[in-house]
């Protein structure tokens, strides 16, 4: 997975998928690239949103900043699968067809986003309420840097020279 849209795809297809299936289908995921990948793909979500919808816009790019910070450290089995488990927890949050309304109608945010791309095209006015979508809980993350080699700044005890 080394494209913007191999993650749209992985992201908005609206078929059932366990965990499991969906960390096998993001081993694709090219650690090279993930970073670019996801904030250009959360960047495209929030250029969908209504203008007046801020609260939605910052939580998305809450969302998206603590995807790229795991994103940075994929070689790391730990963070691969913690980066895998908040992108599944987005996309079952994304599709969760209860959580906005759309004209009085219950939707997805997902729905939200093609809607207000169609409204834009079309000058609809659709009215959103995106309240219960804010109730996302978002995480600390801690990220495994590896192991590090000593590096001697000042010189150790056993280090003749001084440094003046």
């Amino acid at each position: 997975m080394e494209y913007f849209e191999d993650l749209a795809e992985l992201i908005e297809e609206e078929r059932e998928e366990s965990f499991e299936d969906f960390l096998k289908r993001l081993d694709e995921l090219d650690p090279e690239d993930s970073s670019e990948i996801i904030e250009n793909y959360m960047d495209e979500i929030q250029n969908a949103l209504p203008d007046e919808e801020q609260g939605i816009y910052m939580l998305i790019e809450n969302i998206k900043t603590g995807l790229i910070f795991l994103s940075q450290n994929l070689e790391d089995y730990r963070t691969r699968v913690k980066f895998a488990e908040e992108l599944y927890r987005f996309r079952e949050w994304y599709h969760d067809p209860k959580l906005i309304r759309i004209d009085g109608r219950e939707a997805s945010v997902f729905d939200a986003v093609i809607n207000e791309r169609a409204d834009k095209l079309l000058n609809g006015k659709s009215v959103y309420d995106f309240e219960k979508a804010l109730d996302y809980e978002l995480h600390d993350f801690e990220m495994s840097i590896g192991s590090f080699d000593k590096i001697d700044i000042v010189g150790d005890k056993t280090d003749t020279r001084h440094v003046h």
